[in-house]
């Protein structure tokens, strides 16, 4: 697994960011997305997810995979995922929250979806584990999509998770209309140098740190927008 250099003064604990490089790494990548999303909310379900223990599907062939680990007990508590906007659509254009011509404006590879965002209750005594993860899922992901040349990250989220995210400073546009899928949802758009800004504000650093090694890891944006 590629993972972020720590600054050495940075003291042990919160959460760290790993791109999910390996075949061990995807798996506890689609296990806890099973965790979440199968077992916990009964969003994805069927014999075959079932059977395997493992939450998967078609735009994991053209995604960047991640997961969070909580430093203070050395467990696997996150995923999120980057689907890049190649030859294919984005789910987020399947379920028709965007305008039909915004992908179109932008260059292959430039566009990404942050989809698949799963947490598993971290028993931190602090009590800001969600806070956190959150803080270090965004910053990674955000890191990647710079790493990748993607100028534009796309959210499909509830109005309280909006609001959750700008209270961030995270600098969000909403694009298209409201959509019902598993109750309201609009898409929102983030240019990712501002956010990125935004973040180093927050003092963000172990996300910031990630994806220091990106460059030798097995993906490469041929091969995602394939």
């Amino acid at each position: 697994m590629a993972q972020a250099e720590s600054a050495p003064d940075h003291p042990r604990g919160g959460f760290s960011g790993y791109l999910a490089d390996t075949r061990e790494s995807r798996q506890i990548h689609y296990r806890i997305r099973y965790q979440v999303y199968c077992e916990r909310k009964g969003f994805e379900d069927n014999a075959v997810l079932r059977k395997r223990g493992l939450e998967r599907d078609a735009y994991d062939g053209h995604a960047l995979p991640f997961i969070f680990r909580d430093e203070h007990d050395e467990r696997w508590r996150g995923t999120a995922r980057l689907v890049i906007r190649g030859a294919s659509r984005l789910p987020i254009e399947e379920m028709g929250a965007l305008p039909g011509d915004f992908c179109s404006q932008h260059a292959p590879g430039s566009v990404a979806e942050l989809s698949r965002v799963a947490a598993l209750t971290p028993p931190t005594s602090h009590g800001h584990g969600r806070w956190e993860l959150l803080k270090t899922t965004l910053g990674s992901v955000l890191v990647c999509a710079q790493q990748f040349g993607i100028g534009e990250l796309l959210f499909l989220i509830t109005p309280s998770l909006a609001r959750v995210v700008r209270g961030l400073g995270i600098p969000m546009r909403p694009v298209g209309h409201p959509v019902r899928h598993r109750g309201e949802r609009r898409a929102f758009a983030s240019c990712v140098p501002e956010a990125l800004e935004s973040l180093a504000e927050l003092d963000v650093r172990p996300s910031l740190d990630f994806c220091s090694r990106l460059r030798d890891a097995p993906y490469s944006p041929q091969r995602l927008l394939a």
